[in-house]
């Protein structure tokens, strides 16, 4: 745009270089969004570690079927197959006679 106005006033076509710089205050707001997201983006990576390490215990461990995982995890099925080695799935154990809670049951009761 700026050297087809160049072009347009002079009639001659030039290499335009156009710089903007940000006000002190956007720059500063950009910043902290970029340090903000990137603090979410290891956020949600540490959680879905979490997600992953329970998932993994409760299937493998205690022989938990994914249906009752993803209702006492309040997540959906897929994400629970989502968060799920695949070598773990197959792997199922027999259920854990000391584990008590159900899918019926809430955590933390």
């Amino acid at each position: 745009m700026a050297a087809d106005l160049v072009e347009a006033m002079t009639g001659t076509a030039e290499t335009v270089e156009v710089t903007f710089e940000l006000p002190a205050p956007v720059r500063e707001a950009v910043a902290q969004a970029r340090e903000t997201h990137a603090e979410a983006t290891r956020l949600a990576s540490v959680a879905a570690e979490g997600y992953r390490t329970a998932v993994r215990e409760l299937i493998a461990d205690n022989g938990m079927s994914k249906t009752d995982v993803a209702a006492l995890l309040e997540v959906s099925q897929q994400r629970v197959s989502q968060l799920l080695p695949t070598s773990a799935g197959s792997a199922r154990r027999p259920p854990n006679p000391d584990h008590e809670m159900t899918a019926a049951e809430p955590a933390g009761r």
